[in-house]
């Protein structure tokens, strides 16, 4: 992992979610804030890790800022990336937003150190947009930029 140096002024966001709904509401909703923010979705905890370490398929991937995961996913669950996250340098694990449907592993996900904030995804469409607008501000925040 080359760390969260950023050359290219865009925030980079590791979109880690499985549901295809969820994951069109999310880039939908980023797309439409012209906020500078450039979504990258994969859809399990072994890709997120290959992407966050620049390895394998995702060698050429860009550094980010930003972490937005699902917690309940096929290809390694969102808890075992954040486990696998907890065994790196904490200087280079960027900041992560826990976005689930997993009320007890949302409320897990709050005992590490990377993790921003913790949240229950709403079972509404309007309600999930209201959700990403509070993530479109912590995620500029977290990164440095005003939201």
């Amino acid at each position: 992992m080359t760390g969260l140096v950023n050359i290219d002024r865009k925030i980079h966001i590791l979109h880690v979610e499985d549901d295809d709904g969820d994951a069109f509401l999310t880039a939908r909703a980023f797309r439409s804030m012209d906020t500078g923010i450039e979504l990258h979705r994969v859809t399990g905890g072994q890709d997120a890790l290959q992407f966050l370490s620049q390895s394998g398929p995702y060698a050429g991937a860009p550094s980010v800022q930003c972490v937005l995961l699902d917690l309940m996913m096929a290809n390694g669950d969102g808890l075992w990336l954040l486990d696998r996250l907890s065994e790196m340098d904490q200087i280079n694990v960027p900041p992560t937003i826990v976005v689930s449907g997993d009320p007890d592993g949302v409320a897990d996900s709050r005992k590490f150190p990377f993790v921003s904030c913790s949240i229950v995804k709403p079972d509404t469409n309007a309600a999930f947009e209201v959700l990403l607008e509070t993530v479109r501000r912590i995620t500029m925040m977290s990164v440095g930029k005003v939201a």
